[in-house]
């Protein structure tokens, strides 16, 4: 029985050290080892059945435990004065044995034996629950980098580059994840074409066209825009100019560099664009006719122009522009900046007449934006602040750029058969006229969807700016944001508190009952007869009816004597009796029933 007393203490120890272990498991922020974690989603039936096992090997040492206290704690009233009655006996046999009673007469003894066994069941349940892996998420404040437009760049960032000008070292090139330019109303330069694969050899100014004929949504949902660049990530509604870096830089977590990025936020300052058009029917914005080219027979001559006038705001240089035989073909929108005001004018031929004597102003407001994006869906939501913004061009050279390259763009996107970008307006007042589900386009249809092509416009040339600024000169400063990982934790914190408050009844049981009975002592000795054990009952019954069997009589006690184990046990239906003896035949050895 020494080794009973022993095996006791080493799983009371053990389940009180390891439930210990799983409370602080349970409440750590969690791992965000990425290779765990693909191996706990992908294999979730092996990890059920590794679970199930561990579970149940450490709640039977605990369960062990309870029975073992609860057979010395009755062995030991077996040798008190008032010794426990042959019914209590018998639960106290079944809680131990792990076998209820169900009896007709013992209603009683049945309902605390079954609930007894129901509670011996509970620490496998806790224990599952104490060493179950679970993902989770896991948020924490980082640093996110984004575009710096510091004096020392501003030859790049700050230098305006009108379509007829010379400057190749503005116009970047196309990389992996995409094409970067400080000039987007631009073509490549001719180096860039030459080291451009045919597939990333796409000049922003195709983008920034076919994005302006999505500008509108066709229903009352929110708009979704495409990042201009290979990254694949789509703005949930406005860009407003910012989040440029998103998918061009990957945000860090300290923690691990290989963690699994769910989600992340930051605050980048930038500016509003707000824009507000009307018509203005009487626009100072004119075609004057220049020479046409000669053809033979006069087929399609190329008829030049020069467009300008001016704005409310001030004079318009204009550009010259051309067309088949006329203007039809042609919409030129004219930027004018002075004065502290922004406008732009569209002047127009036949073919765009609803864009004609459109007029808009233009107010840039130094903001900060919250920006989110969700790394899973490559969804990127910006939000303006009620925050403090820092003014990150307070010489406005970066808010002229985008704005003169709206104008920029309807002059290098015009050919002789069509404006590229009015077709693309045009494109998008169908939009709006479909949201508003009417038959005919009214004026509050153009005006709408051009308020909506100039501010997607806008955004995007200084969003375009931000990423050369990242990924032509890698300019960046560090903004305050949180970031989400996905990690996982070993257990619920509940489930392993539970189990480390019954490992404590548990070890505490077992303290006492060894002090009470002095079972320190007797660890290292013989202890004992354990009379819950069937055989060693019979053996005591029979030597206390002093047996003259010799081998019950020289028995001393212990349960592992293999020799009085050799007798034989056979029951008498009739008699209601047990006999006991060396006989054979329908006799079981009585070393068979401490099994």
């Amino acid at each position: 029985m020494y080794m009973k007393l022993f095996t006791i203490l080493l799983f009371t120890a053990l389940s009180l050290v390891l439930s210990a272990i799983a409370v602080p498991l349970s409440r750590a922020k969690g791992f965000s080892h990425d290779g765990v974690i693909h191996f706990i989603r992908d294999n979730r039936t092996l990890i059920s059945i590794i679970v199930q096992v561990l579970s149940t090997l450490l709640a039977l040492s605990q369960t062990y435990v309870v029975t073992s206290l609860i057979g010395l704690a009755t062995n030991a009233r077996l040798l008190h004065r008032n010794p426990p009655r042959l019914d209590t006996l018998k639960l106290l046999q079944a809680i131990t044995a792990k076998s209820p009673i169900f009896e007709r007469g013992s209603k009683k003894a049945s309902w605390i034996s079954v609930v007894c066994l129901l509670l011996l069941q509970l620490p496998a349940a806790l224990w599952a629950g104490s060493i179950t892996p679970t993902i989770n998420e896991l948020t924490e404040k980082t640093m996110v980098e984004v575009p710096d437009f510091d004096q020392a760049t501003s030859k790049y960032w700050a230098s305006r580059c009108a379509p007829a000008q010379p400057c190749d070292e503005l116009l970047g090139g196309t990389q992996d994840l995409g094409t970067f330019s400080y000039v987007n109303w631009k073509g490549l330069s001719r180096k860039a074409v030459f080291f451009s694969t045919l597939t990333n050899a796409i000049a922003r100014t195709g983008l920034l066209a076919n994005s302006v004929s999505q500008a509108s949504s066709r229903n009352l949902s929110t708009p979704v825009y495409q990042k201009l660049d290979g990254t694949g990530y789509f703005y949930h509604g406005r860009s407003y100019g910012v989040g440029s870096a998103i998918g061009l830089l990957q945000p860090m977590y300290s923690g691990d560099q290989n963690a699994i990025i769910r989600r992340y936020s930051f605050v980048e300052d930038g500016y509003y664009a707000n824009v507000s058009c009307h018509y203005n029917r009487s626009s100072q914005l004119s075609f004057a006719k220049s020479d046409r080219v000669s053809t033979p027979d006069g087929i399609y001559g190329p008829q030049g122009y020069w467009v300008h006038g001016s704005l409310p705001n001030g004079e318009w240089a204009g550009f010259p522009t051309w067309g088949v035989l006329y203007e039809g073909f042609t919409a030129s929108i004219a930027a004018v900046n002075n004065q502290s005001r922004y406008m732009y004018g569209f002047l127009a031929g036949d073919a765009y007449s609803m864009l004609n004597q459109t007029q808009c102003e233009v107010w840039f407001t130094p903001s900060r934006f919250n920006v989110s994006v969700d790394m899973d869906a490559k969804n990127i939501s910006v939000t303006l602040s009620q925050h403090k913004a820092l003014d990150i061009d307070p010489s406005r050279a970066l808010v002229n750029i985008s704005f003169h390259g709206v104008g920029y763009l309807s002059q290098t996107l015009t050919t002789l058969y069509t404006s590229v970008l009015g077709d693309s307006f045009r494109r998008n007042v169908e939009n709006v006229q479909s949201r508003a589900q009417r038959e005919e386009v009214t004026d509050q249809d153009v005006v709408e969807a051009v308020e909506d092509c100039l501010r997607l416009l806008l955004d995007h040339f200084l969003e375009g700016s931000g990423a050369a600024q990242v990924m032509l000169l890698r300019k960046t400063k560090p903004m305050s944001g949180t970031i989400t990982v996905q990690v996982f934790r070993i257990g619920a914190f509940w489930s392993a508190l539970s189990l480390l408050f019954i490992s404590t009844l548990i070890a505490a049981a077992a303290m006492m009952l060894y002090y009470k009975y002095g079972l320190w002592s007797k660890i290292r000795s013989d202890a004992e007869c354990d009379f819950m054990d069937f055989k060693s009952a019979i053996l005591g019954s029979l030597k206390g009816s002093r047996s003259e069997i010799e081998l019950v009589k020289a028995w001393n006690g212990q349960s592992e004597d293999r020799q009085v184990g050799e007798l034989r046990v056979q029951a008498n239906r009739e008699h209601l009796t047990l006999t006991v003896g060396l006989q054979t035949g329908n006799y079981i050895h009585l070393s068979d029933l401490s099994i």
